[in-house]
């Protein structure tokens, strides 16, 4: 099965993956946890894997949904 992804072009993805999560499309809340941590761009993301996420004080399963629907939203996951 070929993930959506494999249709970007280089630049599409770079300009992806270098994207703030500010502009993600998650909550400030979320943004900020996950920045406090040093996750600042998408990249920063998917180089997370769950338990590190779950780990983040006052970042919960509401947030870790959240984090996922966005993921799925711009074809990352």
């Amino acid at each position: 099965m070929a993930t959506r992804y494999t249709m970007w072009t280089r630049e599409v993805l770079k300009d992806a993956l270098d994207m703030p999560l500010v502009e993600f499309g998650l909550s400030t809340k979320t943004v900020n946890r996950l920045e406090e941590v040093g996750i600042i761009r998408v990249r920063d993301l998917l180089k997370s894997n769950k338990a590190v996420l779950m780990a983040i004080p006052s970042f919960g399963s509401k947030s870790f949904e959240e984090v996922i629907i966005a993921l799925r939203e711009h074809g990352f996951y």
